[in-house]
C-alpha cells in the first residue's frame, strides 16, 4: 500500500513537471487594432463602436471578446484573448445628438447590419503573439494582419 501510494505521489509529480516545462496552451493575449470605415462614414467622437471576436469552435477557454474603441484615432485594443479562430463582428451607432443623426444612422446600421453576428464574413486566427496588430478595413470586408 505503501509503495502505491509512492508511485501515485511520483507519477502527479512528474505530470506537474510536464504542464511547467511545456507551459499552458490556453493562455490568453492581446490584439491591438485599426478600423477603417467607408469615407462616406465620418465617425464622430460620441460614437459607439463595439468590434467584437466570436469563436468559431466550442471549448472552455472559447469565450467572445470584445475590444475598446478610441475614436480619436481610430484603433482598439482586444485584452485576455485566447489563441483560436473568431468570427469579427463590427457594430456601430451614432451619437444621436450629432449633425446629421438620421442621415448617418442609416449608414451605421447598414454596416452593423453587414458585420454583425449573423451575417459578418470577416474571420481572425488569434495567436499567442503579444505585438499582435491588425486592421480591420470595412470598405474592402477584410481583416489583415500587420
Amino acid at each position: 500500500m505503501e509503495t502505491t501510494r509512492l508511485r501515485l505521489f511520483a507519477a502527479a509529480c512528474a505530470a506537474s513537471c510536464l504542464v511547467f516545462v511545456a507551459g499552458c496552451p490556453s493562455g490568453t493575449t492581446t490584439v491591438n487594432g485599426k478600423l477603417i470605415t467607408p469615407s462616406n462614414v465620418k465617425m464622430e467622437p460620441n460614437d459607439s463602436v463595439t468590434v467584437m471576436f466570436l469563436p468559431e469552435q466550442e471549448g472552455p477557454d472559447r469565450k467572445a471578446a470584445v475590444g475598446v474603441y478610441k475614436a480619436d484615432d481610430q484603433t482598439f485594443v482586444v485584452n485576455n484573448i485566447a489563441p483560436g479562430k473568431y468570427k469579427v463582428v463590427v457594430q456601430l451607432q451614432g451619437y444621436p445628438g450629432s449633425p446629421e443623426a438620421q442621415k448617418r444612422a442609416a449608414q451605421m446600421e447598414k454596416i452593423s447590419d453587414a458585420y454583425s453576428r449573423d451575417k459578418s464574413k470577416l474571420h481572425y486566427e488569434v495567436v499567442n503573439d503579444s505585438k499582435q496588430s491588425i486592421t480591420i478595413d470595412i470598405d474592402k470586408g477584410t481583416v489583415t494582419k500587420n
